[in-house]
């Protein structure tokens, strides 16, 4: 900006029209209006020769920059029309004078086509891809902007926020738009059956076309040579926009995007993202929660990033800016973090995907944990790691609530069976369990939850009703499920040598700004469908009741949540956590007790609470009936586990104290005192004695800041 200051005003028009900005899914021209915000000023400044424009100096400047600078592309001639318009009133144009060149604003496809000239003929020419591909309009962007790829090699800037669809038919979603009733159908596979009938032929038809194209246009992707690092998994529009955009810039230009935050933490642009960090191509990501409705029709909860990349590799660290809620956000020095491709790859070995982290202490508290801690599972044949799986767990999601649901079998169909004191119902000769879903289930607690059908909600199929507590306190006492399996559906799809009749596993429907982020349980031996996937183990009992603790713990849960980008909490996160080894509980005491049997026997009183899980509590060997249900016992227990895995990952008072109060949800009830900060301090404090390093001399008071 401050090189177009210093133009003399007779070079400014020359120095404008070499500039070359374009976006390649510019709709109605909303992201140029904003680049004609920011820039016209400064031209303004260089044509009046003084830091004090008139209004007169900003049309002009206005005007040099729509007709010389600016270019455009959208699949929609609508769109395109619209950009022109709105481009033509904002630059003050007389209704004389034309404006924008439409040349310079192409209807066409632009991920479909090749960037350079030569390569049209032989796709125009490919087997079976004419007449599609001529239905997409695919651009040539050497051909259509010959005036930009002959003098420069490309554009100087692209800026764009492109569609953040897949390319993948979602059926909810396209059936709410034509048969509302039908969208709200049960599971899957009863849709299915209904959209098959004769009702809904015409329905039927329209769906398998509007999937026939999404695969077409997805095989076009797929065998174009353009996109080397987007063109995998299920793919999503934006970032084939944002690898597009790389290829259409001079080697000098910049591109700047408004992108899910996904770009940066997701496992299929993983490789691309390690590509950007490595090359030196990514300058900034400062991403957003939507809480503040900066999209208005976008839910409150997505995250979004303004992305800057370079064509030209720089050495310098890319700056970062996480959970920003409003762009004055990005002001505060404090929330910056500059970060190194080895940086990255220390904390996130396997995807070299970005850690989520909350200013420059937060990422020192991660990286002392994955100091302390390898992670949870390494990749198979890592030569540097000296153990890729210390707890031997397997990753399993064992029924998939979607493509599995034609086994699934209502609670309704069941009315007439007889209830067991385990959950389960026989009816005739057959045996059915109850199939498990995440929003049964709390920390330590297999029984928060009734699962019930959500009606007239299209976009979620389930809901749940909380327990009562009086419930709670009946270990006869179990939640209903919506859907029963076979027990000999639940056996089949049980390894045959897992050892155990109990299960542990997590919930993957979550965020980093939950109150809590992991929340993982013991579950009967039973159906559970996957969004509640298992960790299956065959150590002991009372080992595996210290991993569960190591994953409820908050020490845990901060790291947990400096890595999740989204709603889910997936296997590619989980198993790059820093989890204890089973290795630092042997040999060490809590107050002359072996640790392994401190943490397990205080589990132990947390999750066997009912009857249903009596073949854990067998395992665990300290009780033979359910512990009674009393929630301030609870707290006390859950904060001295809290309080000793600070220890364990060999955090300072000062580390607590921030881990503490980044879980704002926590703070609550009477004058606004962080209660349970300090019943976990209390204990972190009470244990210091227990171990041998150097503690912090620090005494610093409970507070929420």
């Amino acid at each position: 900006m401050d090189d177009f200051e210093r133009v003399d005003a007779e070079d400014i028009g020359n120095v404008v029209s070499s500039l070359s900005i374009v976006d390649p899914a510019c709709g109605s021209g909303s992201m140029l209006l904003g680049v004609l915000e920011v820039l016209a000023p400064v031209i303004a400044t260089s044509i009046a020769g003084s830091s004090d424009p008139d209004s007169d100096d900003l049309t002009e400047a206005n005007q040099l920059i729509v007709e010389n600078a600016f270019y455009g592309a959208d699949a929609n001639r609508l769109s395109r029309e619209a950009c022109l318009a709105v481009l033509w009133a904002e630059g003050g144009f007389a209704a004389s004078e034309l404006g924008p060149s439409p040349d310079r604003f192409v209807v066409g496809d632009s991920l479909q086509g090749s960037v350079r000239q030569q390569r049209l003929s032989s796709i125009e020419s490919a087997e079976n891809g004419t007449t599609y591909r001529e239905q997409l309009r695919p651009i040539n962007w050497g051909q259509e902007f010959d005036q930009v790829f002959s003098s420069n090699d490309g554009f100087d800037i692209v800026v764009t926020n492109p569609p953040w669809e897949r390319v993948k038919v979602q059926t909810r979603e396209f059936l709410a738009a034509r048969q509302p009733k039908l969208a709200e159908v049960g599971t899957s596979a009863e849709r299915g059956d209904q959209i098959a009938g004769e009702r809904y032929e015409s329905v039927q038809t329209d769906l398998q076309q509007a999937r026939d194209q999404a695969k077409k246009y997805a095989d076009e992707i797929r065998d174009s040579v353009d996109y080397e690092w987007t063109n995998v998994g299920m793919l999503n529009l934006y970032s084939l926009f944002v690898e597009r955009s790389l290829q259409i810039i001079s080697e000098s230009g910049y591109c700047a995007f408004i992108v899910p935050t996904g770009i940066a933490t997701d496992y299929y642009t993983s490789d691309f993202f390690e590509h950007l960090t490595t090359q030196g191509k990514l300058v900034s990501l400062y991403d957003f929660e939507n809480r503040e409705k900066l999209f208005e029709d976008v839910d409150g909860r997505t995250r979004f990033s303004l992305l800057t990349l370079s064509n030209e590799p720089s050495s310098k660290e890319a700056d970062y800016v996480f959970f920003a809620h409003e762009p004055s956000d990005i002001d505060d020095e404090s929330r910056h973090v500059k970060l190194s491709p080895n940086e990255i790859g220390q904390l996130n070995p396997i995807t070299k995907t970005a850690p989520l982290v909350r200013g420059r202490k937060a990422l020192e508290i991660l990286q002392k944990q994955h100091d302390i801690s390898p992670i949870f599972v390494g990749e198979e044949g890592d030569e540097e790691a000296e153990n890729t799986n210390p707890w031997g767990v397997t990753y399993k999601r064992m029924f998939d609530m979607s493509t599995d649901s034609d086994q699934f079998i209502s609670i309704n169909e069941l009315s007439d069976g007889t209830r067991e004191r385990n959950g389960d119902i026989n009816m005739g000769d057959e045996t059915y369990k109850r199939l498990y879903e995440g929003r049964m289930v709390g920390q330590y607690n297999h029984r928060k939850s009734h699962a019930k059908d959500a009606d007239g909600n299209l976009f979620r199929s389930g809901t749940k009703e909380p327990t009562k507590e009086t419930n709670l306190s009946n270990p006869d006492f179990t939640v209903n499920a919506r859907y029963y399996l076979p027990s000999e559906s639940v056996d089949a799809a049980t390894p045959g040598d897992y050892p155990h009749e109990w299960f542990i596993g997590f919930k993957d429907i979550t965020s980093a700004t939950n109150s809590r982020t992991m929340i993982a349980s013991v579950l009967p031996h039973t159906a559970v469908g996957n969004k509640f996937p298992l960790l299956l183990t065959s150590r002991p009992a009372r080992e595996v009741a210290c991993l569960l603790t190591n994953l409820n713990s908050m020490a845990y849960d901060f790291a947990c949540r400096q890595k999740i980008g989204n709603v889910t909490l997936n296997w590619y996160i989980v198993r790059q956590t820093p989890v204890l080894s089973p290795e630092v509980y042997r040999g060490q005491t809590i107050r002359g007790e072996p640790m392994v049997d401190w943490i397990s026997e205080r589990v132990a009183e947390l999750t066997y609470t009912a009857h249903d899980l009596d073949s854990w509590g067998d395992d665990l060997g300290f009780q033979s009936t359910p512990y009674d249900w009393d929630s301030e016992r609870r707290t006390e227990l859950r904060a001295e586990l809290d309080g000793l895995f600070f220890h364990l990952y060999e955090l300072t008072e000062t580390d607590v104290n921030h881990i503490i109060n980044s879980f704002g949800a926590l703070r609550r009830r009477g004058d606004g005192e962080f209660e349970y900060k300090s019943q976990v301090l209390d204990v972190y404090r009470s244990l210091s004695d227990e171990f041998s390093r150097e503690q912090s001399n620090e005494s610093l008071s409970v507070s929420t800041r």
